[in-house]
């Protein structure tokens, strides 16, 4: 019986971060709310802990109460607390949220994943106010983990698939590694900048590629600006 209830209890944490992006009503919410406190009431159920932490976080009723549980969670490495859930915080707890992404890319180790995952979520913020932040928060990155543009072209690929309102923010970020930062961020942009992309990046990235050009010469790019790879990287 103890096994039967905490599989159910699993499934239920399972099903309710999958349903969470799409609540729309307050009853829905109100359901996912009573679940994720009845989960974290469970002294037994503390793997899933981090399931309930992230689901009333994205609950706007319960968000302030539960964020610095959930911060402390994600600063841990409990993996049910992702970037992208602690951004839908951002419109209301900035600072916080904030420092909590900061640290994660600042976090040492050689693993790609987490950093990406902030990146990604970065790169998907939209109000403008957050959006210059978190254009601020890549650079710094660079700035201080020459190692990290990987992780900043990861962040200009996908902010470009945004369209062309970005270019107010990106274009500066772009052309500010491409001119002044280390060969690392030069290199890792090449082949975003490169890449054919969608309809709307296309004018931007090629826009971003002379620009690359124009400091790098033609040596690592064939007809038609097409990037190819340098076999010494």
């Amino acid at each position: 019986a103890h096994d039967s209830r905490d599989e159910r209890h699993a499934a239920a944490a399972a099903y309710g971060l999958r349903a969470a992006p799409h609540i729309t009503t307050d009853a829905d919410r109100e359901l996912l709310r009573y679940a994720a406190l009845a989960l974290l009431a469970g002294p037994a159920d503390r793997a899933l802990h981090g399931a309930a932490l992230a689901l009333l976080v994205q609950d706007p009723k319960t968000r302030a109460g539960y964020l610095p549980r959930a911060l402390e969670r994600f600063a841990d490495g409990d993996p049910r607390l992702t970037p992208d859930v602690l951004a839908t915080a951002l419109t209301t707890h900035p600072e916080p949220v904030l420092r909590a992404l900061r640290s994660r890319l600042g976090e040492p180790g050689d693993d790609p994943a987490r950093p990406l995952e902030v990146m990604r979520t970065l790169a998907d913020v939209t109000a403008p106010a957050l959006a210059r932040r978190a254009t601020e928060l890549v650079r710094e990155h660079v700035e201080h983990r020459p190692g990290g543009a990987r992780h900043a072209a990861a962040f200009v690929d996908r902010r470009l698939e945004h369209g062309p309102a970005v270019r107010a923010l990106l274009f500066p970020l772009v052309s500010d590694f491409l001119r002044a930062r280390s060969p690392h961020a030069r290199r890792a942009l090449a082949p975003v900048l490169a890449a054919p992309g969608t309809p709307l990046s296309r004018a931007l990235r090629h826009e971003l590629l002379e620009v690359l050009l124009e400091h790098e010469g033609h040596g690592q790019y064939g007809r038609y600006g097409q990037y190819v790879p340098d076999a010494a990287t």
